[in-house]
């Protein structure tokens, strides 16, 4: 039993109150729901068929999304389908059917089998434990479906189960292509980062530092030169946290950050910022921030690792090293800093997550009028305003981050832009006045930074570098060695079982040694990542319902090889560091 379906077990098997369950005309288990049937009274098992056949099930190794428990019927006949890979998430809206369900023959195989999720809908956590379940490894083999006539009863409920379905399905799928399209950026900046990284100072040093302190967040949006230059007569009272693109106009402006974050791999991250790298204002930085800038820039440094190479990080360095969630833009880790470091009130300024008044970034930053492929959204004063997907996007993953944090007061003190849920808007002179009771200590950070100025000895690092080296030149003439007898045994053109087998045998062996070495890819899984998302998520490496014995192993030679290939051709690339 899972720990979603254990949860909600125990929530709902001591309720006094039970719906009705009766036997159908066909014999089976049929729920009677506020004087309605889910499903049919004569012909269950038709609805069942009906329910499965509208799954379109392929593959064997599908996902599924279902609202409505109903009696189990379709849940069981999913289970004894003999798809031993699926996943199922149940959503069932009722306290009272779920502990009817409990005392069903059949329902102590539903629950403890670990494959299936039953979950007791909750609009407060739904969207949590629907990200638990999609990834990208499953989500184009996820269906999400509606059992029978529930959708006649709870449409509400389950358009918002389908509002955030496709909300996820989004997240997953603008992650996954940042990863497809920016491995080998992400990887480059962090193989010339290590240097950097290892004279840095963790993040875990500043948990807390500045505890009850009002924070700022300056972000670029076109709003900014509009009250931006009050911050000058308040610094001193609030910790200010910028991006890169606005450091060099509050330095201008007489206004000193506490921290200046920069995430972005690419060259632009250094354009935007190459005025201002003699900067003194520490940078927040990670693995894959763009290297020339982490380089060039004269102020002391500060790592935090990135959540897609925290494990490489954190093994490599051997210390546990916290990350900053990250929501897609630099304000997002801006705002997260903030709540790390103790910050119960965040104030934002310039956080348009719009086009306000026709303008990409405020015009002091280099903002311009070419706006493509907009739509409108509500601004903070109630009309509308233009936006696209991407800042939509940003803007979603910030209400997550604030309806996460329930104990921070968040305020949007942007002077236009898309309204922010969970941040109410308010003038930011009156929330300088208002918030800005104590002055804070400067000192703080720089004795942190002065005591503690390397994560790892060089010496450490060429011993763990060789160590790499040494692990993968083994791994990369195994899967060499695997690949050519692959590419004999298609040579052969000939349907010989025998040396099939011995192919899938030595895979097997490469496999084994390959997760032996798991330590020293960790480094590789950055560029693995797009071979791993093809592999894991194409429905064409899905094994099908009834597949031959033959058929099976094919496509995991299939997979094996594109693995392989994509392992020689990483540290062919590592090999350059």
């Amino acid at each position: 039993m899972n720990i979603v379906t254990f949860n909600t077990v125990k929530e709902c098997e001591n309720t006094l109150k039970e719906a009705a369950i009766e036997k159908s005309l066909d014999n089976r288990n049929i729920l009677l729901l506020d004087g309605k049937y889910i499903g049919s009274k004569e012909n269950v098992k038709k609805d069942i068929e009906r329910f499965i056949n509208s799954l379109n099930i392929e593959n064997a190794e599908s996902d599924f999304v279902i609202f409505g428990l109903g009696s189990g019927e379709h849940i069981i006949e999913l289970i004894n389908m003999g798809l031993t890979k699926i996943r199922i998430l149940v959503i069932e809206p009722r306290v009272d059917v779920v502990s009817s369900f409990l005392n069903i023959s059949y329902a102590d195989k539903i629950i403890n089998d670990d494959r299936v999720f039953l979950y007791l809908y909750n609009e407060e956590d739904l969207s949590g434990v629907l990200n638990l379940f999609l990834d990208e490894f499953n989500i184009a083999n996820t269906k999400c479906s509606v059992f029978a006539n529930y959708s006649d009863i709870y449409y509400k409920e389950i358009a918002n189960l389908y509002s955030n379905y496709l909300e996820i399905q989004n997240s997953v799928l603008v992650n996954m292509g940042t990863h497809m399209v920016h491995s080998k950026h992400f990887f480059n900046s962090y193989m010339n980062n290590l240097k950097s990284i290892q004279n840095s100072t963790m993040i875990n040093y500043f948990k807390n530092i500045y505890e009850g302190m009002p924070a700022v967040v300056v972000s670029a949006g076109p709003s900014l030169s509009k009250n931006v230059d009050l911050l000058k007569e308040f610094q001193d009272k609030f910790i200010i946290i910028t991006g890169g693109r606005t450091l060099e106009i509050l330095i201008d402006k007489g206004i000193i950050p506490d921290f200046v974050c920069v995430i972005d791999p690419d060259e632009p991250a250094f354009e935007i910022m190459k005025n201002a790298m003699d900067s003194k204002v520490p940078l927040v930085y990670s693995e894959f921030t763009n290297y020339k800038v982490v380089e060039e820039y004269k102020g002391r440094k500060i790592f935090f690792t990135d959540i897609g190479a925290e494990n490489a990080s954190r093994d490599f360095f051997e210390k546990d090293i916290d990350n900053l969630y990250e929501g897609g833009s630099v304000a997002h880790v801006c705002t997260s800093l903030a709540e790390y470091i103790g910050c119960n009130t965040i104030i934002f300024i310039g956080q348009d997550f719009a086009y306000t008044n026709d303008i990409t970034y405020d015009l002091s930053v280099g903002g311009s009028g070419d706006i493509k492929n907009f739509f409108y959204v509500q601004d903070i004063y109630g009309e509308k305003v233009k936006t696209d997907r991407t800042l939509y996007f940003y803007k979603k993953s910030m209400e997550e981050f604030i309806k996460a944090k329930r104990d921070i007061k968040f305020i949007n003190s942007t002077e236009g832009g898309a309204s922010i849920e969970g941040a109410p808007a308010d003038i930011l002179k009156n929330v300088l006045e208002n918030y800005g009771n104590k002055v804070k200590d400067r000192n703080v950070i720089e004795n942190i930074i002065k005591d503690n100025t390397e994560l790892m000895s060089k010496e450490n690092v060429d011993l763990k570098m060789e160590k790499i080296k040494q692990n993968l030149t083994i791994v990369n003439e195994m899967c060499i060695s695997a690949v050519e007898d692959y590419n004999s045994y298609i040579m052969a053109n000939k349907d010989d079982i025998q040396e099939r087998d011995f192919v899938a045998y030595n895979f097997n062996i490469t496999n084994e040694c390959i997760f032996s070495m798991i330590g020293s890819l960790k480094f590789l899984n950055i560029l693995l990542s797009p071979a791993i998302i093809n592999i894991l998520g194409n429905p064409n490496f899905k094994e099908k319902q009834d597949m031959m014995e033959e058929d099976r192993i094919k496509i995991q030679l299939k997979r094996n090889i594109i693995f392989y290939n994509n392992i020689i051709e990483s540290v062919k690339e590592f090999m350059k560091y």
